[in-house]
């Protein structure tokens, strides 16, 4: 965000995230909201169902520290991921994500990529032991105070978002900001799946924090 206002353009800047990156995204523009013209988060972590009364202790992980341990441990950290990458087992992870077999042979090549680098197994390692993931991180979803849009899928392995706070396909206006969320009929990467509902839906949100509006529905 600073490079960005120092090289670009000085004002406050749209923010968009995937996935875990929600979560740090989320912390970022809390630290530094003036900064932030608006927030979108696609397929956003931890808006779970299960995660609607969490609380956040400031600094403290999902981790399963014992489980996190063993997959530390030079040999069978190595051998997991060496199992988790290969090309079967990549394949099987994005039909989970993407909601079916039809997903772009690029992610698949692109990851197995990603994988060969080095030292990269240490962040899958940690993802898989909880310890990237934010308790508590829906209480901080909510305290957000920019303009905020929710994307997500419908299909696939990565559809629960019970504990999101904004209702599905509404635009509201709470505590002088508004906020939108927009269900598409696709998998955890609907900005890949529908590029043309997905772009259509985020400059519609875009369109109604310039114009001071609340956004429309979009369905």
């Amino acid at each position: 965000i600073a490079w960005t206002q120092a090289h670009i353009a000085p004002g406050p800047v749209d923010v968009m995230a995937l996935s875990l990156g929600c979560e740090f995204a989320t912390q970022v523009v809390l630290r530094n909201p003036q900064a932030v013209r608006t927030l979108s988060l696609i397929s956003p972590t931890g808006m779970e169902v299960s995660r609607v009364g969490e609380r956040y202790e400031g600094g403290r992980t999902r981790a399963v520290e014992a489980l996190r341990a063993v997959l530390r441990n030079r040999s069978i950290g190595k051998g997991l991921f060496a199992a988790l990458t290969t090309r079967l087992s990549m394949r099987w992870f994005l039909s989970r994500t993407w909601g079916g077999s039809d997903f772009d042979p690029r992610l698949l090549e692109q990851g197995r990529l990603c994988a060969q680098a080095p030292g990269a197994r240490h962040a899958p390692l940690d993802f898989v032991a909880g310890a990237l993931f934010t308790r508590g991180i829906i209480e901080r979803y909510r305290q957000l105070p920019v303009p905020v849009w929710v994307a997500h899928g419908q299909h696939g392995a990565f559809d629960d978002f019970g504990a999101c706070p904004i209702r599905t396909g509404d635009g509201l206006s709470v505590a002088s900001h508004r906020v939108m969320r927009t269900p598409l009929d696709t998998g955890a990467l609907p900005q890949f799946e529908q590029a043309e509902a997905f772009d259509a839906a985020f400059e519609n949100f875009l369109a109604s924090v310039t114009a001071g509006n609340r956004p429309g529905r979009v369905d």
